[in-house]
């Protein structure tokens, strides 16, 4: 699934648990923009870990126009590309 600012792979696994990972290129920016947003996706991810459905594998691909979002934006885009792809348990609502 594609959002203008993040790709989101996501696949379904035996395991009883989700987990996640990001992909951040280097023609991303330098490490220290690399690892800021990685660490603004880890922490928009926890707060959502317990709405989503588990025994999935996520992979958050971020694209060169995340380059400059905030984290409003970011919050946005993640929870789209969830909802579009159906990974929120049933009954859970967007807040």
């Amino acid at each position: 699934m594609r959002h203008p600012l993040l790709v989101l792979i996501y696949r379904r696994t035996n395991r009883a648990e989700c987990r996640i990972g990001f992909s951040i290129t280097k023609k991303f920016g330098n490490a220290v923009q690399r690892n800021r947003i990685k660490r603004q996706l880890r922490e928009l991810l926890r707060l959502q870990l317990q709405q989503l459905k588990q025994g999935y594998d996520l992979i958050f691909v971020v694209r060169k126009e995340a380059r400059g979002a905030s984290y409003q934006e970011l919050d946005s885009a993640v929870r789209n590309l969830l909802k579009r792809g159906k990974l929120f348990r049933q009954g859970d609502t967007l807040l």
